[in-house]
């Protein structure tokens, strides 16, 4: 497969966190980044590229939002009672504006197998539509974590608030066995959401034998989704191989089978401890892409390597969509 060509870094503001809203949460925010790959790559740690092609939108939700999201991110029912629903037009919206990039086009999410995915995946769904089938997605979360421990291991101040120790280190990250029956994560983008919240999250993260928020499919759930997809688009072929794909690619938990991290990596910590200053507000769609972005920038070369490995990012056809009443995964 060629390289990719374009990245585009996605963030989602909802209304609440899916396993307190019955995975019924809706999307109040959407904010997409795209670069180029030689823009990545030219550009030098802690600067911005200067050709960025962008794309925020914010919804009425059509439900309440959760007094706690409204909170941190700023955006309550009476802020959105005149913005779009997630309709039809929104889709074809995002679909033009992906289709107005240079290919291999890769999203790029903070926890996105954990929670920008499934969730953009279910608002996709419940309008019948769906990403070209070359769309893929990458997870920056498992990027960050591979390569700044990788770093570590492989000699490079364990700790270090130096970008160029991270941007600069010429020895090869040692990768992350992925689990192949797996498929997610608690997520550290939403650990600050209420301090209740906080607390339950980080007893997830921390005990391992808590439920998670992803489990393995089941293979019931496989071969209903298959003979589902066959019998709706008899003339696409079986999504059998891009569901195993997402499976290998994602993890119960974002460090997979090593040590639990001695640092934080929540988005804005990544960001101050990478590039050795303050983060911008987090919470604002484009702000947390635009973080995310600048963490790749300084990463170069390791973090292109990484999505390029097609061990770390699958098609976005294959993620999973979350599903009403059912356990994020299942």
């Amino acid at each position: 497969m060629a390289p990719i060509a374009t990245y585009v870094f996605l963030d989602l503001e909802t209304t609440g966190l899916p396993q307190l809203d019955n995975n019924q949460t809706r999307i109040t925010e959407l904010s997409m980044v795209a670069v180029k790959r030689q823009h990545l790559l030219d550009t030098r740690p802690g600067a911005v590229p200067r050709v960025l092609d962008k794309l925020s939108m914010c919804f009425n939700p059509g439900r309440l939002i959760h007094p706690d999201s409204t909170n941190i991110t700023g955006l309550s029912n009476e802020l959105l009672e005149h913005n779009t629903l997630f309709n039809l037009n929104v889709f074809n919206t995002i679909n033009s504006f992906l289709q107005c990039l240079e290919k291999p086009i890769c999203l790029i999410s903070e926890n996105g197998h954990s929670f920008d995915f499934p969730i953009l995946k279910n608002h996709f769904e419940k309008l019948g539509v769906q990403l070209p089938d070359d769309t893929l997605c990458g997870d920056s979360l498992y990027a960050f974590h591979d390569i700044l421990e990788g770093a570590k291991g492989a000699g490079s101040t364990a700790g270090s608030n130096s970008l160029a120790n991270v941007a600069q280190n010429g020895d090869k990250v040692k990768r992350v066995q992925l689990c192949d029956d797996s498929i997610g994560e608690p997520s550290p983008k939403n650990e600050e959401q209420s301090p209740n919240i906080e607390s339950a999250q980080s007893e997830e993260v921390i005990t391992e034998d808590l439920e998670k928020h992803f489990n393995e499919y089941d293979d019931l759930k496989f071969q209903q989704i298959m003979k589902e997809q066959n019998n709706r688009t008899p003339e696409k072929k079986p999504i059998q191989n891009s569901l195993t794909k997402i499976k290998k690619v994602k993890r119960k938990i974002y460090f997979g089978n090593k040590p639990k991290p001695t640092v934080s990596y929540k988005l804005k910590d990544i960001y101050e401890r990478v590039l050795n200053r303050a983060a911008n507000e987090a919470h604002r769609a484009e702000n947390d892409c635009l973080m995310t972005m600048e963490i790749a920038i300084g990463l170069k070369e390791k973090f292109v390597e990484y999505m390029d490995d097609e061990e770390n990012h699958c098609k976005f056809s294959g993620v999973k969509a979350m599903t009403p009443g059912v356990k994020l995964g299942d």
